[in-house]
């Protein structure tokens, strides 16, 4: 009776911690027989009625079995268990798949990799939602800590955006924020997206993973090449174009990458992530720290037979979720509806509402900032466009103007407003 399964149902009797098991959730998955259900079925039974761990002598007596004698902790059998789990999930899931790569009539390897897919999304759920569950009278340990050491160092964990406005406002997007940049088709929603992801990476030094849906990966390189060395983009999609200074200043830039920066910058096509379930995965393998989603309202569902609307509000849950399991900040694109370029028309100088975000009002319920672009490429514009603050942490609203010098590829914010007391950026907060 020495498997895994009693080894673990043992430590929790041998060193009761109810609290411990407590946080651990249902185990029922996890036990690969019928005696160790039955055991863990009789703890739980027991806890149920009496709210402590059972002695062993009373489990043993109830179920008949002989419990064998551990000295190990219930973290280290949990873990061994969960191991086993896995194992014996995955090896089911490949018998299972395996029908679907013989050639014949019911050869489909795309059924297949869906199948592993989905497999290998559950089991990352199941192995790490334990951690989730914590006592607040261990707060001291977690919430003091963490403010001693933020205010010892200085250093705040929110990613910041780049945009001195915005930053002072939000305080950084956390794990679990979501953040959406809003915009109508070519108002430059990309351009924004990329400044405030190579922001995060160069300065918060975090691995970085972008998912492109609405433009190819190479296209999206391309954007942050220009970007990333202050150069412009055109003579870098044609080599007809580009100056021999030009070529010297991207060939050094992109030549060094790897020497300046330690961490990743993952770009995924969105042919490889299609849907919130793929992102998760990705965002997992890679060890993401931030994550960018360019076309939120692009992403597919899971269920086929949603319309479009159904589809981005399940998909918007999903990805708040997807953040705070990662504990990462997600920030994705979404477009405003039609109503809003109508209201836009008839004038211009109209400040976009949260109502006027399309597909659906879950983007701007689970969002902790909606930054909002309507002004598209006009004489006005050429040097410098105005973003809206939709949204901020605590209700703010209000707006600031960024350069948009094509030449350098500077989309910063514009120094003179940076340095504008608050009263004068118009910010109203509605908390």
């Amino acid at each position: 009776m020495a498997t895994i399964g009693f080894e673990f149902l043992s430590s929790i009797l041998t060193k009761p911690d109810l609290k411990q098991v407590a946080a651990l959730g249902d185990l029922s998955d996890l036990f690969a027989s019928e005696g160790e259900i039955e055991v863990y079925n009789a703890i739980k039974k027991y806890i149920d009625v009496s709210n402590k761990v059972p002695p062993k002598d009373i489990i043993e007596k109830e179920t008949a079995m002989t419990l064998p004698t551990v000295s190990g902790d219930v973290a280290y059998y949990h873990h061994k268990l969960i191991g086993r789990f896995v194992h014996n999930s995955l090896t089911n899931t490949t018998t299972d798949m395996s029908k679907f790569l013989v050639q014949g009539s019911g050869y489909d390897p795309e059924k297949a990799l869906t199948m592993m897919e989905n497999q290998v999304l559950q089991l990352r759920l199941r192995s790490e939602g334990h951690h989730n569950v914590s006592d607040f009278r261990d707060a001291f340990e977690s919430v003091w800590e963490k403010y001693k050491h933020e205010y010892k160092t200085g250093i705040v964990k929110g990613i910041t955006s780049g945009w001195p406005t915005v930053d002072e406002h939000s305080r950084g997007l956390l794990g679990g924020d979501l953040g959406s940049i809003v915009g109508r088709p070519e108002t430059g929603k990309t351009f924004l997206m990329l400044y405030s992801a190579l922001h995060a990476w160069i300065v918060h030094k975090v691995v970085t993973v972008f998912f492109t849906q609405e433009m190819p990966a190479i296209t999206i390189k391309q954007r942050m090449a220009a970007i990333y060395a202050k150069a412009p983009l055109t003579p870098l999609k044609s080599v007809l174009f580009m100056s021999p200074e030009e070529h010297t200043l991207y060939k050094e830039a992109l030549q060094s990458l790897h020497d300046v920066h330690q961490v990743p910058f993952w770009v995924i096509d969105g042919r490889m992530a299609s849907t919130v379930d793929d992102i998760y995965m990705h965002s997992a393998a890679l060890g993401a720290e931030s994550v960018w989603i360019d076309g939120g309202y692009l992403l597919k569902h899971r269920d086929m037979r949603m319309d479009r609307y159904r589809r981005v509000a399940e998909n918007v849950d999903l990805l708040k979720g997807t953040a705070i399991q990662l504990d990462v900040p997600i920030t994705a694109s979404w477009q405003f509806s039609k109503e809003q370029k109508k209201k836009q028309k008839k004038n211009a100088d109209k400040t976009p509402d949260l109502e006027d975000i399309g597909y659906s009002d879950a983007i701007a319920q689970h969002s902790s900032l909606v930054l909002g672009l309507v002004q598209n490429e006009a004489v006005d514009t050429l040097q410098q466009r105005k973003v809206f603050i939709m949204k901020g942490r605590d209700g703010q609203i209000g707006q600031f103007n960024i350069n948009w010098n094509m030449l350098t590829s500077d989309f910063s914010e514009k120094p003179d407003l940076a340095q504008m007391p608050v009263s004068e950026l118009q910010l109203k907060n509605l908390g």
